[in-house]
């Protein structure tokens, strides 16, 4: 069955996305930025607006710095509170000089909750709450336990139970809760997140003398809990919060307003479960690939501008309508990953075609020149002596080749003799002679004999396969004293040789290389679909070189006798109509038949007779003629064959070389 790839690499992309957030927030990565984003959320309501459960009375010393006594303040503003209809009254303090008629009248109303705090002895190391009066029975009056939860950095939260020497106590605003709402209370989690939105603003804050006044504060404390707070009591007074944050810090008495507030109006913040986060991400990212999937990177950014605001303002309303807190970074994050993943990954695709197209578009302009698939081959040093065996008769040669990591050369391929045959084995190309024909590169003859020594003489040279500034190897043969006819000439004419063997080596290394990395099903996985312009455009350019060689060719193909044009490895590159024909008749096969067969089919020479004389044609750059022997039927001929050069005075650039081969009648 089929599979669009398309949609395989595009799901791909999205698992890549989704497992890549998904640990990082698991492991909190985001959690502070997160943090960060919603404590300014917190900092802008929509529309300021006044609690509706809860007044806040904060009493101030007085000059003296003493706090108010005695029943004549705190009696009477129970008394005033309860006939104002207040629902609920809070204290965070026991006032102090009070009368028993105080208590009783607290414990009668059922509205009153007094807070208690947590004091250190000095002689142990545990906590203890601090004294009731003894007016006051701890079975008859609510008590709340005044304590923050112990948090790093910016306060947040609060608990609903406390520990104790193992002993849980209610908080006080647990307690406050469990006054109003009773069994329902138990449903609120042990550790809330508080809600600050709004800021101090929330509460309206009643002075003391107003709320002792009879009547005055009726519309302001109706049906709600007053919470009647005296500042710096708490070992720590003051907090960092998401609403005081680097400004300052927000007291005591406001923490625990927002935290009874919170509880009290039920609107306690609610950060999405794992199960949900996980899931939304994985909605948005498959949101976000089926959008950005199909648009320009231009496009997919404006169009993630705007979905990242609307992302951002929906936060917002759901943080301050709903009390929904949503992983805001991760939300931003998934789109502009998921942007960049599928952006990368067209331009790593887009290289990748521009470089396809580029090496494609070299093998066929070499393919022009080397008609054989000379990268199909498995052994190329095989083939490289081969082809050297056509032009030059040398009567022993080893290829050594370079690895990729170390400094000791290995041999590889031999021709007449033995792997083992090389005198100097210690292999090392940073010592002599190696270092010598890399220095000169050119071939250079060794003065001790490289070769192991045999009953005829011989010239042991050796020769650096360079290219590119790259040392692939080295090329080591021996030659025949009387074969040299001129050191100079041998030298560059082997140069050019090696300068071959180089380039080729290296364009085979290369073509594998590619090969392997086509090969690797792995780098296809994330392929996305991409615009084929610039692989359109190269494809115009080897139309326009192609129609311009092919003009060269008819041109060719225009002369009145047969032509072959063959490389110095007797490579066919070109060929006539009138050569085709009479190698038809001859019965050979036209582009498969090499220099060394076709002068051996036509002067009817052995082997080495032939190699020989190639060889002294292309070192003398002289030009010979033999007649044709037994070749056609159609007539006698006569063989022309010479070394031609674009620039004579050039005898060091191989691709100058051609060796033509003519058939003329007579």
């Amino acid at each position: 069955m089929l599979i669009n790839k398309k949609i395989i690499t595009t799901f791909f992309a999205g698992g890549v996305v989704i497992i890549l957030l998904s640990i990082l927030h698991f492991f909190s990565v985001f959690a502070s930025c997160n943090h960060f984003i919603n404590d300014s959320f917190m900092r802008y309501p929509i529309m300021p607006t006044q609690s509706e459960k809860l007044a806040l009375i904060e009493i101030k010393v007085d000059d003296n710095n003493k706090l108010p006594e005695g029943d004549k303040i705190w009696l009477k503003l129970l008394d005033n509170l309860l006939a104002e209809n207040a629902q609920q009254i809070i204290f965070n303090f026991l006032p102090s000089n009070v009368s028993e008629k105080f208590y009783t009248r607290a414990i009668e109303s059922k509205k009153v909750i007094f807070g208690q705090r947590l004091f250190i002895k000095t002689d142990s190391i545990y906590t203890i709450l601090n004294a009731l009066p003894k007016q006051v029975s701890r079975n008859k009056v609510d008590f709340g336990l005044i304590a923050e939860t112990n948090q790093e950095g910016v306060y947040r939260s609060q608990e609903r139970l406390i520990k104790v020497d193992d002993i849980e106590f209610s908080s006080l605003e647990f307690a406050a809760a469990k006054q109003l709402f009773g069994k329902k209370a138990r449903a609120f989690k042990n550790e809330y997140l508080i809600n600050f939105s709004g800021g101090v603003g929330r509460f309206f804050s009643i002075p003391l003398h107003s709320a002792l006044a009879r009547g005055a504060v009726k519309e302001y404390v109706d049906n709600k809990t007053v919470f009647i707070a005296v500042p710096d009591l708490e070992n720590v007074s003051h907090f960092f919060t998401p609403i005081a944050g680097s400004a300052g810090q927000l007291s005591a008495v406001y923490f625990h307003a927002f935290a009874l507030d919170t509880l009290l109006s039920k609107r306690e913040l609610h950060p999405l479960s794992e199960t949900l986060v996980y899931s939304l991400m994985a909605l948005i990212t498959l949101c976000c690939l089926s959008i950005y999937h199909w648009f320009s990177l231009r496009i997919s950014i404006f169009i993630a501008v705007n979905l990242s605001l609307l992302a951002i303002f929906t936060s917002w309303i759901l943080l301050q309508q709903f009390c929904f807190v949503l992983p805001i970074t991760e939300i931003l994050l998934i789109q502009w990953l998921t942007i960049w993943i599928i952006n990368r990954h067209r331009f790593v695709q887009k290289q990748h075609l521009l470089e396809k197209s580029l090496f494609d578009l070299s093998l066929k302009l070499q393919e022009k020149i080397f008609p054989v698939d000379f990268q199909k081959v498995d052994n190329p040093w095989t083939q490289l002596i081969s082809m050297l065996n056509q032009t030059l008769h040398l009567q022993r040669l080893i290829f050594l080749e370079r690895p990729e990591t170390g400094q000791w050369v290995t041999e590889v391929k031999c021709f007449n003799c033995a792997l083992d045959d090389i005198n100097e084995r210690r292999r090392d190309y940073q010592r002599a002679p190696y270092t010598t024909a890399i220095e000169q590169n050119c071939p250079v003859l060794v003065d001790m004999p490289y070769f192991k020594t045999t009953d005829e003489p011989e010239l042991n040279y050796l020769a650096p396969l360079i290219f590119d500034n790259r040392l692939l190897g080295f090329w080591a043969f021996t030659i025949e004293p009387d074969k040299v006819f001129s050191e100079n000439t041998f030298i560059a004419i082997t140069k050019m040789y090696m300068a071959k063997i180089a380039e080729t080596l290296y364009y085979y290394r290369v073509w594998k290389k590619r090969i392997q990395a086509e090969n690797n099903k792995f780098s296809h996985y994330f392929k996305l679909q991409v615009n084929h312009n610039s692989y359109q455009i190269l494809n115009k350019s080897i139309a326009l070189l192609e129609m311009r060689i092919s003009k060269l060719y008819r041109v060719f193909d225009d002369f009145n006798y047969g032509s072959i044009l063959y490389d110095l490895f007797g490579r066919v590159i070109l060929v006539n109509h009138t050569m085709e024909t009479l190698l038809q008749s001859a019965e050979l096969a036209v582009h498969e038949i090499t220099l060394l067969d076709f002068f051996i089919k036509v002067t009817g020479f052995d082997e080495i007779k032939a190699q020989q004389t190639l060889q002294q044609m292309i070192f003398s750059q002289e030009s010979f003629s033999f007649p044709t022997v037994n070749f056609t039927h159609q007539g006698n001929y006569t063989l022309y064959i010479k070394a031609l050069s674009v620039n004579k005075e050039d005898i060091e650039t191989l691709e100058t070389r051609l060796i033509l081969c003519e058939l003329i009648s007579h």
